[in-house]
């Protein structure tokens, strides 16, 4: 699934992918068709969904942002995505094939809108040299605290000024982080 063409991402869902987000298979219908009609219903461009596949595959950044806070990387080196959704970041979420995560980012489309094409989309984190660089400041902030706190073990006890649920926020950030950096 590796070699396959983000923007056909969709013709290639089994019934695996679909059961991964509790979504049914109609009677009669296939699992490609099951993936066209959701769009349908929630008003989620594919092709949109595959450009945005694509992008987080082109380089160093990942899918931050939206309310609950959704994250999507891809490692290249093993060649799956690793999604997080309100901070959870289970284990079947972990290794996501493209076609995997093509369902995850139609259900999160429907849910936020328009998905990211560019590397300045404010649902973009961008990893560089120089650390963490969004546009969302809330995304850029979670990630400086966490790595400020957990990292440098003479100020992880110090007290922060974001609560249990941005430290969350903050770990699932830098395990998709590392996903993307390895």
């Amino acid at each position: 699934m590796g070699d396959l063409n983000p923007d056909q991402w969709f013709k290639a869902v089994t019934a695996d992918d679909l059961r991964l987000y509790g979504v049914d298979i109609g009677d009669g219908e296939t699992a490609p068709q099951a993936v066209e009609r959701l769009a349908d219903e929630m008003g989620v461009d594919l092709p949109a969904v595959g450009r945005c596949l694509a992008l987080l595959r082109s380089g160093r950044c990942m899918l931050s942002g939206g309310s609950p806070m959704a994250m999507l990387s891809y490692s290249p080196r093993r060649g799956v995505y690793r999604a997080a959704y309100d901070g959870d970041c289970a284990a079947d979420l972990s290794s996501l094939s493209i076609t995997s995560a093509g369902v995850w980012l139609s259900l999160l489309s429907g849910e936020i809108g328009s998905l990211p094409d560019a590397e300045d989309h404010w649902l973009i984190a961008r990893f560089t040299n120089g650390g963490v660089v969004a546009s969302n400041r809330y995304v850029s902030d979670l990630a400086t605290d966490y790595a400020r706190q957990v990292d440098v073990p003479q100020i992880r006890f110090l007290p922060s000024e974001h609560g249990s649920y941005e430290r969350l926020l903050g770990r699932a950030f830098w395990r998709c982080a590392t996903h993307c950096l390895r």
